[in-house]
């Protein structure tokens, strides 16, 4: 079941209810909670608990008490079940997750929201609603925050503690509009900004389908604040997270035509981020003079808080002299002052291309449609004046692979790159920050798994650790 380890690492395999998982740690710093579904050839036992009556989360018991046995084959579960990825927990002793499953008898995707222990392995349902959708975790005494959909095309934003507590269950606001790509930044003790997509008007208000159609509808970014607000109730007073003091507002309103994120969903997360000091995103050219209106520039805008409607603050072009190709996987690292993402240095090759390396330089050899990683140090305010180049730093040209994601350490002094080999599987690759001593052919950190999705303990003393979600080994 497990994956064959890169020598650097040892594997540890825990006891779990829901065999599609299993756990690894490394001998370094970086230590890892690998995730993996079973092999092809592996027949298991495992409890499923019974449906819940109730659509609020709830953590039914493990095991004994409303579980059943079933058998899960190779055939049963690949029929059933799609890859997953989980996000741990700020103090790196759970994760939650989302397995979606599809029936071939009745053609119908379900999904639920589980959380999984990750020192005894064990899986509980957090929630069976399927209308509780984007789980993540508030950072905060395993606070979990997720998206609800509920009717008149609104969604709810609901909050309660990992074991889905009724008393601990409530409705931080309602917004007016399928709201997707839920992203949080914690600016202090009291106070999360919040950033989404929604579906946008013409007019850079929110969309609603069942408030009437539009004639041009466009996604756009959208922010606000959580804050913890005093409140009564049955019980007494409480202290709870809302959103306030304001509605959400629309970060492209006054960009001239910008939309983002580009990508379809589950993707489209990867097309924007945020930090206490303001946004980072994705987005084409709309000017009908743009050179290329099909490539995704980066832009950024600075917020002097989430709280209130930006002070028309236009977004900036974040301009890489020599790179003239597209922009993907923006993301902000930990203390907000660097940003790293991927770029190709010339843009796709046309059909009608007389040369296929007219767009390369003779001094790399690499196609040039290659990603890059490249990371913006010392992002600082007020930004120089549009066209200035920012201090930059890349990864050397001479790797043969091509970026696929790119994410940071919990202390800001690596980079996690996931990239797709020959084989078709992608590795998961770690470099230092500052790119400078990359090796050009740097090793992946397990040597046999496909390699889907990575998340570092952010809070609670967990430096150096991370939970990554991978498929079974390859080769």
């Amino acid at each position: 079941m497990l994956a064959k380890a890169h020598p650097d690492y040892s594997a540890r395999r825990v006891v779990s209810h829901d065999p599609r998982f299993c756990t690894y740690t490394s001998r370094q710093k970086g230590n890892r909670w690998g995730l993996q579904p079973p092999s092809h050839n592996m027949t298991r036992n495992y409890p499923i608990s019974q449906p819940s009556s109730s659509t609020r989360p709830s953590a039914s018991s493990q095991g004994a008490g409303g579980a059943s046995s079933v058998t899960a084959t190779s055939k049963s579960f690949q029929s059933h079940s799609r890859r997953l990825s989980a996000s741990p927990s700020p103090d790196g002793t759970l994760a939650i997750y989302t397995p979606h499953k599809y029936s071939r008898s009745s053609r119908i995707h379900s999904a639920e929201v589980r959380v999984l222990d990750l020192k005894t392995g064990n899986s509980t349902p957090f929630s069976k609603d399927p209308n509780d959708r984007e789980p993540s975790w508030l950072g905060e005494s395993n606070q979990v925050i997720w998206l609800k959909d509920v009717t008149h095309g609104a969604t709810e934003l609901w909050i309660s503690d990992a074991e889905g507590s009724e008393i601990n269950c409530h409705c931080a606001g309602r917004i007016s509009a399928r709201v997707s790509n839920l992203k949080l930044h914690r600016i202090d003790e009291c106070t999360i900004a919040l950033a989404f997509s929604c579906p946008t008007t013409p007019d850079g208000l929110l969309f609603n389908p069942a408030k009437g159609p539009s004639a041009h509808i466009s996604n756009s970014i959208w922010y606000t604040t959580l804050s913890k607000r005093a409140s009564s109730g049955s019980n007494g007073y409480k202290v709870q997270y809302i959103i306030w003091p304001s509605a959400p507002s629309n970060a492209l309103k006054s960009s001239g035509g910008l939309h983002s994120p580009l990508s379809p969903s589950p993707d489209a997360c990867n097309d924007f981020d945020l930090t206490s000091t303001g946004l980072t995103f994705i987005a084409r050219d709309p000017s009908p003079d743009a050179p290329d209106p099909l490539r995704a520039e980066l832009y950024y805008i600075p917020l002097q808080s989430f709280a209130q409607p930006p002070t028309t603050p236009k977004p900036q072009l974040l301009s890489i002299p020599n790179f003239a190709g597209s922009t993907s996987h923006p993301v902000f690292s930990p203390d907000g002052k660097s940003i790293a993402f991927l770029k190709t240095q010339a843009p796709p090759l046309r059909p009608s291309s007389s040369s296929s390396d007219s767009n390369s330089s003779t001094s790399d050899p690499k196609p040039p449609n290659r990603n890059r990683l490249i990371v913006i140090n010392d992002l600082h305010l007020p930004l120089p004046p549009p066209g200035t180049p920012l201090p930059q730093r890349f990864s050397r040209s001479g790797w043969h692979l091509s970026p696929l994601s790119v994410s940071w350490s919990d202390d800001g002094r690596e980079l996690y790159v996931v990239a797709e080999d020959e084989d078709g599987a992608k590795k998961l690759f770690q470099v230092p920050y500052m790119l400078s001593s990359i090796a050009s052919e740097p090793k992946a950190v397990a040597s046999e798994c496909s390699v889907f999705g990575i998340q570092g303990f952010r809070s609670g003393g967990r430096g150096g650790k991370g939970l990554v979600s991978f498929s079974p080994g390859v080769g």
